[in-house]
């Protein structure tokens, strides 16, 4: 009886040590780390800068589902000018990203907004040279500014509703900036035979006052800061 009562005794404490083992090398996975951010695995983060939810495995950070607006670039249209495959135009890069128009005008001329306005909370875009810093390049931070606000703004709000070219969402008003490189690469291609050059003015989403907002012609490249209330033509944008 003692021989038998000391052999389970045994076989019970092995049974243990495997379990304790086993438990062991089963959780070793929960400890692992995952960086940029850092995490534990089993975590999991919403990713602000892509826009989407991920957790953290032994292996890294994976995501839940893929980011909205995830397209690939555009294809067929290698050069400025060209018609991409889609549809849409090429139209000139600005601070490292490449920018795409639509192939058309808004239908109807468009007010920039109500004159005098609220705050927007957009950085203005100043009439100093060179015409450049917050509010001046930002053209679809502007857009969202102005779209998220009470107020009323229908060149901003006809880009951010656009669905064109296979594309339900991501465009925006363009920014000052961005329409002066449309206007410096209109000989570039197909812009040139898209944009009315009669003397008609387009409209940026960049603010310069709560009275003016800037809007360029593209007939000769002259930007100005005319009344929000004016009606003037719209093209919206799209970037990578």
């Amino acid at each position: 009886m003692i021989d038998t009562f000391q052999h389970c005794k045994m076989l019970r404490q092995a049974l243990l040590l495997c379990v304790a083992v086993l438990f062991l090398f089963s959780t070793t996975p929960a400890s692992a780390q995952c960086a940029n951010p850092s995490g534990v695995s089993g975590e999991f983060v919403y990713n602000t800068t892509h826009d989407l939810f991920q957790g953290c495995t032994p292996t890294g950070w994976v995501a839940f589902h893929q980011p909205p607006h995830a397209w690939a670039p555009p294809a067929g249209c290698p050069t400025i000018g060209n018609v991409c495959a889609n549809g849409m135009i090429y139209a000139g890069d600005l601070n490292g990203n490449k920018l795409y128009i639509a192939a058309n005008d808004a239908p109807t001329a468009l007010v920039w907004g109500p004159y005098p306005d609220a705050a927007t909370g957009m950085a203005l875009c100043a009439d100093v040279p060179p015409h450049t810093g917050p509010g001046c390049d930002t053209g679809k931070e502007n857009t969202q500014l102005l779209t998220a606000h009470p107020s009323v703004f229908p060149a901003a709000d006809y880009c951010t509703a656009l669905n064109a070219h296979g594309k339900s969402s991501g465009w925006y008003l363009p920014s000052r900036s961005e329409l002066n490189v449309i206007y410096t690469n209109l000989k570039s291609g197909q812009p040139a035979g898209t944009f009315n050059l009669q003397n008609d003015y387009y409209w940026s989403s960049s603010e310069s006052t709560n009275i003016w907002a800037w809007r360029q012609i593209m007939e000769f490249g002259w930007q100005n800061r005319p009344n929000k209330d004016n009606l003037h033509r719209v093209r919206c944008m799209w970037r990578e």
